[in-house]
């Protein structure tokens, strides 16, 4: 049986999906802050070296974790169990463009706000052009394969959760194939 997903916001992430624990009250709100919040408050540059340095993502979770735990005490905001040394550096890189970077449209960065797609509008007969991409041979793709492999390299475990992109590729290529017939 697959895990349970619970609403999840990691630090400076949009809402995603986590594996629940188990031990989570019935009524469990979530809580976290824009990107704006931290920049206001740390100064935090959420750029694209945020998204695609994994070191400075890294060091300003640290910032972040310990800012969170500050001001908020032991409140479990963005899952903060221990503010020095973050669980999950993946989750919020690239904010929800993965996709559609992967399909080759320019991700527009800003210092105080989630990255954003350059708004490159398909018709329905495009779309049903597309495609699957060729990860393999895909830069973008690689690139966040650079930071897994950097991230593997730095913690004793990585856990890569089940969610946005995997699951977002996996729907996409069923719901071409089914309308191809394939």
């Amino acid at each position: 049986m697959a895990a349970q997903l619970i609403s999840y916001i990691a630090l400076g992430a949009p809402a995603t999906r986590r594996p629940a624990s188990g031990d989570e009250p019935f009524l469990r709100p979530e809580i976290g802050f824009t990107p704006n919040w931290y920049r206001q408050a740390l100064g935090i540059d959420f750029g694209d070296r945020w998204h695609t340095d994994p070191a400075y993502r890294r060091d300003c979770l640290i910032a972040m974790g310990r800012e969170v735990r500050r001001r908020f005490g032991s409140a479990m905001i963005g899952g903060v169990k221990n503010p020095d040394e973050p669980e999950d550096l993946l989750t919020g890189a690239f904010g929800s463009c993965v996709v559609a970077s992967i399909y080759g449209v320019p991700t527009l960065y800003a210092a105080d706000n989630w990255p954003s797609s350059e708004h490159q509008h398909l018709t329905a007969e495009e779309v049903d052009l597309l495609d699957p991409p060729d990860l393999d041979r895909n830069p973008f793709f690689q690139g966040i394969m650079e930071q897994v492999e950097w991230i593997a390299g730095e913690r004793a475990q990585l856990c890569l959760v089940r969610g946005s992109l995997s699951g977002t590729l996996r729907r996409g290529s069923q719901r071409r194939l089914h309308r191809h017939g394939d």
